[in-house]
């Protein structure tokens, strides 16, 4: 110790050493324990992965044979409920004809152009009532075309709805109400911005809405979607002929929604005291449906390396399709049939003292042949409104129209914003106009005239009043004479009737384009009434006849002047 004392370096030295013989020790067997760690968690590995492999094993050459042959048969089959679903072949042609890679602006007007000029011929074959203005979803367009990136979406919009409007005027309805299209969401993956085209079509009648995403079919990359929605009035066969045709049409057309109020229509007017052998008592109600409609597509999943498309099915076009079946007869009879939302016809038979019904079934043409049918159609003419304005009072600040109900006589008194709520009319407006009255120029009076303009509630139409002369706006009115009495000539509206040489005759229906009238006649010995469909023997071909609300409107423009 002594020898150490004296020399201080050695003493820190061999402390030194002996701190880091220390240290490598315990690295040496902490490197020890984390090698003996890994080896062990190795071994469990090991023995995990030997036991996955032994519970699944990878497929021999057999098995991948078999599951190769699975997938080929699940894609035959997809495609097989993809050709029964649909005619592929139909729906493809339907597109081509709006698949033009070069159109003009120029050239996209006249196409529109052409389709609504087309629509209207065939509303008019089919006698359906449309608007004289009616573009059927495109009126934005009735000036102009499309805007250049809009082009082939609206074109191929027009061919869709072209489609559905083919199916729709050809179920007999009554009316076309109206056409909307979905706002196109997307062009070439842009979002389209509020065009002025766009939005020219909400303020030129609301060709265009918006579909609830809760209940659109359009998923994604899985199925694209454009909808379209239309709004007509007719009775329930109307909605289920545009249903089934829809379904067996091969087109992947899906109903989304179906909404349907009743029409209000005046009452059946029947003089007190009538005693009419063959009255009717309860005519079919009009309904006004809107039916919400999408035209879907599926997106093909991408071709993986390796696999080829599969061809359609050789079994496509075997799937029915599920059609709405026409309602039976009740126990009371066969004429007793109740559809939906369309009773039939009552007629009370006060010779017999009972009730009769008929189903609104289509007439049977009368034939010129039947000598039990005496009874002939004339004409065909519009009636006058069932509200006449007569005068005015107030002044420009407080004008009101004076009216008249034109089957009671009352009087009313309106002005603009207002509701005839007994007559289910709304007064838009009420103006006062100084026309001329055809004097020569310099000699020049002039008469003040009054105009109203009102809104049925039930239909939409509005029909301008004036009280210069009377409105030929109303129900229409069919002229009838008889083939075997000479000097017979009567005028007669729905639900009327008329004896004429022992046979009952009662007016069921009056159409004005194409001019006919379907009536109920109870010949003698007869337990119910039959329909018979009369037609005027130089009647103008459908195509030809101007629709009601043009004529109306027509008389209702010539009656407007200047202020």
């Amino acid at each position: 110790m002594r020898h150490l004392r004296h020399r201080p370096v050695l003493g820190g030295v061999a402390l030194l050493v002996a701190a880091v013989v220390v240290a490598e020790g315990w690295l040496l067997a902490e490197a020890r324990w984390a090698v003996r760690t890994a080896a062990l968690t190795l071994a469990r590995k090991q023995r995990e992965c030997q036991k996955l492999a032994a519970l699944t094993p990878a497929p021999t050459v057999t098995q991948a044979t078999a599951i190769e042959g699975d997938r080929e048969r699940a894609e035959v089959r997809l495609a097989a409920l993809q050709d029964g679903a649909w005619n592929r072949e139909a729906t493809i042609a339907l597109l081509a004809a709006a698949a033009k890679t070069s159109v003009s602006r120029t050239d996209a007007f006249f196409d529109l152009a052409d389709f609504v000029r087309r629509m209207r011929e065939r509303a008019g074959r089919a006698g359906v009532s449309v608007r004289a203005d009616e573009h059927f979803g495109f009126s934005a367009y009735g000036h102009a075309g499309p805007e250049s990136n809009l082009i082939a979406p609206v074109l191929r919009q027009r061919q869709i709805a072209g489609y559905l409007l083919e199916s729709l005027l050809t179920s007999r309805l009554r009316q076309l109400v109206g056409v909307q299209r979905a706002r196109l969401p997307r062009v070439n993956g842009e979002a389209i911005a509020a065009t002025q085209n766009e939005d020219g079509d909400l303020r030129a009648g609301g060709d265009v809405f918006e579909i609830d995403p809760r209940f659109s079919i359009r998923e994604p990359g899985l199925i694209e979607a454009t909808a379209f929605r239309v709004t007509f009035v007719g009775h329930t066969a109307a909605l289920r002929g545009f249903l089934n045709r829809n379904a067996a049409g091969g087109i992947p057309v899906v109903v989304r929604s179906v909404e349907v109020e009743p029409v209000k229509e005046p009452p059946l007017q029947v003089a007190p005291g009538s005693a009419d052998p063959l009255a009717l008592i309860v005519r079919p109600a009009w309904s006004r449906f809107t039916v919400t409609v999408e035209f879907c597509e599926i997106v093909p999943p991408p071709t993986q390396a390796g696999n080829t498309p599969v061809a359609p099915s050789s079994q496509s076009g075997t799937t029915t399709a599920d059609l709405w079946p026409d309602p039976p007869a009740q126990r009371r009879g066969r004429g007793w049939v109740y559809d939906v939302f369309t009773p039939p016809s009552l007629y009370r038979d006060s010779q017999a003292g009972r009730l009769s019904a008929v189903p609104t079934a289509d007439a049977a043409p009368a034939d010129p042949a039947d000598a039990e049918i005496d009874l002939q159609l004339v004409e065909v003419r519009r009636g006058p409104f069932r509200v006449q304005l007569v005068g005015y009072a107030g002044g420009p600040e407080n004008l009101r129209g004076i009216f008249v109900y034109s089957s009671t006589g009352e009087t009313m008194i309106g002005h603009g914003g207002e509701r005839l709520t007994a007559h289910g009319l709304a007064v838009k407006r009420i103006d006062l106009c100084r026309p001329s009255i055809g004097r020569e120029e310099g000699e020049g009076t002039t008469d003040v005239v009054a105009t109203a303009t009102v809104q049925d509630e039930s239909t939409g139409e509005e029909v301008v009043l004036t009280n210069r002369e009377p409105c030929l706006a109303g129900a229409p009115l069919g002229l009838f004479t008889s083939r075997k009495t000479q000097g017979f000539r009567r005028e007669l509206r729905e639900g009327e009737s008329v004896a004429l040489n022992g046979v009952n005759y009662c007016v069921a229906h009056i159409d004005l384009q194409p001019p006919q009238a379907v009536i109920a006649c109870m010949t003698p010995g007869a337990i119910e009434p039959s329909l018979r469909t009369l037609t005027p023997p130089h009647a103008p071909p459908a195509a030809d006849v101007i629709p009601a609300r043009t004529a109306s409107d027509k008389h209702s423009k010539s009656t407007q002047g200047t202020p």
